[in-house]
């Protein structure tokens, strides 16, 4: 499986323009599953205009993204804020998921950050449900940001999906948490991180994919934007768990 990362490359505010960077990528990348930052959409800082900028699953935007990804056969994964379909006015920080038959989904982030710049829970509900997805044949957990803190969130899966917007300040709690999550869970990681600067805030990129043993296949650079490629093998997965059985051998304690 081809997997490409994306970072940084949004205009603030701008979700056409960053609709139809998504379809570009989508139509000339030769990559399985392309992957997006955190509310890669609308850009991270967007305070009470999050509101006016969300989208739902069904909307014209997203359905255009997702006809381009059944055309060209691709998953994505994109970070948007997203309004709920069944009850207007309740907003979730969003991984839109579109498989290669352009199907839509979305994982609503769970962990929302309320401290330090981060006022997340001012603006959005937090998500419930842990959820893995198949892509290109393979079962991936998309999970966002400060969720990576939380072992407990992630699923079962062959790849495990962090999108994010970590500003500088976070950079060194995330770069020690990379390898422990691959570890622990035999599992490819794909980190895709927001670079640059947004309004005050800076984001340190850094985006990566790690092996099941929490070793890097590809890193990113820090601070600007780019485009970068990995292969995994998710087939290698069998031998691998069963060189070392973390997933079966991992038991929930009580008490």
């Amino acid at each position: 499986m081809r997997i490409e990362l994306v970072q940084g490359h949004e205009t603030l505010f701008d979700r056409e323009s960053n609709a139809r960077f998504i379809e570009q990528r989508i139509k000339n990348s030769d990559a399985d599953l392309i992957v997006f930052p955190e509310l890669f959409l609308t850009g991270y800082v967007i305070h009470e205009r999050a509101f006016e900028l969300a989208e739902r699953k069904s909307s014209e935007l997203i359905r255009e993204i997702a006809e381009s990804a059944r055309e060209n056969r691709k998953a994505a994964i994109f970070g948007a804020v997203e309004e709920d379909e069944e009850t207007r006015g309740i907003y979730y920080n969003s991984a839109f998921v579109i498989d290669e038959e352009g199907v839509v989904d979305t994982y609503r982030k769970i962990s929302l950050p309320n401290f330090g710049p981060f006022n997340e829970r001012r603006f959005f509900c937090p998500g419930c449900e842990r959820k893995t997805f198949l892509l290109n044949g393979a079962k991936v957990c998309v999970l966002i940001c400060y969720d990576l803190f939380f072992p407990q969130l992630c699923s079962a899966s062959d790849v495990l999906v962090y999108i994010s917007a970590s500003p500088y300040t976070s950079k060194g709690s995330f770069e020690k948490l990379f390898p422990a999550r691959a570890l622990e869970n035999t599992s490819y990681l794909v980190y895709a991180n927001l670079a640059g600067r947004e309004d005050n805030t800076l984001f340190w990129g850094g985006s990566r994919v790690l092996d099941p043993y929490g070793d890097e296949i590809v890193r990113m650079s820090y601070f600007e934007s780019g485009i970068a490629q990995a292969d995994v093998d998710v087939e290698a997965l069998s031998w691998i768990r069963t060189k070392r059985p973390v997933l079966r051998d991992t038991k929930e304690i009580k008490g």
